[in-house]
């Protein structure tokens, strides 16, 4: 992908997400970078420069882009500090935790052997931010980002269980609604 192709892909995956949520304050400091890696590296979140970093031969770009944003979103944007998927201080996002816990996706998730890379996905965070994509993709109809979400459903081991199938994810989306309407960010 030519780099004005992946500015032009971040611009339209920044645009969902608009559509969905208006962007707290805290968020007008988070810089976006791309950069060539290694194919299994995507993206990522850095909590101390306030950045989001792309893969520019990433084929899911948008779904991981949104999925970033999710992560910037739990570090600075809720009342108080820290991650706000790991302490959460409102009923809202316990409630949330409560509908992740108890979906089918993250139970089974839990019954997967124990490793590095599946103690990355039980993590609340990492969980806060698959979701995160998937509310956005699905409250935003975004036909292409629906489309790589849904293709992790397919994969092997761990990885089916980053996302949700649809009826899974409803209390974890209403949970979400709640969550971005009471800090009156939903549009």
């Amino acid at each position: 992908m030519s780099d004005t192709e992946v500015r032009q892909n971040m611009k339209e995956a920044i645009e969902i997400v608009e559509s969905v949520h208006g962007f707290p304050d805290s968020m007008r400091s988070v810089q976006f970078t791309t950069f060539t890696g290694p194919a299994d590296h995507l993206g990522e979140y850095d909590m101390l420069t306030r950045s989001i970093d792309i893969n520019t031969t990433n084929p899911e770009l948008r779904s991981t882009l949104v999925h970033e944003i999710g992560h910037a979103i739990d570090h600075g944007a809720f009342e108080g500090s820290g991650l706000a998927s790991a302490m959460p201080r409102t009923p809202q996002m316990r409630a949330w935790r409560e509908a992740v816990w108890n979906s089918e996706a993250v139970r089974a998730l839990k019954g997967e052997p124990e490793d590095q890379y599946t103690t990355y996905l039980r993590s609340l965070p990492e969980i806060w931010a698959h979701s995160y994509a998937q509310w956005v993709a699905v409250r935003s109809g975004d036909e292409q980002l629906l489309t790589e979400l849904r293709s992790r459903l397919s994969s092997s081991e761990a990885d089916q269980y980053r996302q949700w199938e649809d009826q899974d994810f409803e209390p974890i989306a209403e949970a979400l609604d709640h969550i971005f309407q009471s800090e009156g960010w939903l549009k």
